[in-house]
């Protein structure tokens, strides 16, 4: 049950954290107009993949097709991806509507790290 409580908590206080640093480090870091570009093509590449992964294969049950190790790990990794491309473009991109995205992605990876966790650990009866 703490679980769930702790990760609300961690969630809200990233998200805050982040939204305070991004003033911060926009001021100090600037990055070039290709790496912008190049970064916003990750990041919404990145949630296109997520979004078909959530809903082919957990809500419509595809994952059951695919050996659970391999699945798992797939999971896994899109789950760093979007966390890692969620965080690099709020404080890297100088667009508000792109730093939204990628706040949208983070949060994406995040619930997706929070199914994660809770999948598993819960143990099958």
């Amino acid at each position: 049950m703490t679980i769930p409580i702790i990760f609300v908590i961690a969630g809200t206080l990233l998200v805050v954290a982040l939204n305070n640093l991004r003033p911060l480090t926009l001021s100090r870091t600037t990055i070039h107009g290709r790496l912008e570009t190049g970064l916003t093509f990750l990041i919404c590449a990145v949630f296109v993949v997520a979004v078909f992964f959530f809903i082919y294969f957990l809500i419509f049950g595809m994952i059951s097709w695919f050996p659970a190790d391999s699945i798992g790990l797939a999971w896994l990794l899109l789950t760093i991806l979007l966390l890692l491309s969620g965080i690099a473009g709020v404080l890297l991109l100088k667009d508000k509507r792109r730093g939204n995205l990628s706040m949208v992605c983070l949060l994406l990876g995040y619930l997706s790290l929070f199914l994660y966790v809770i999948g598993h650990t819960i143990e099958p009866l």
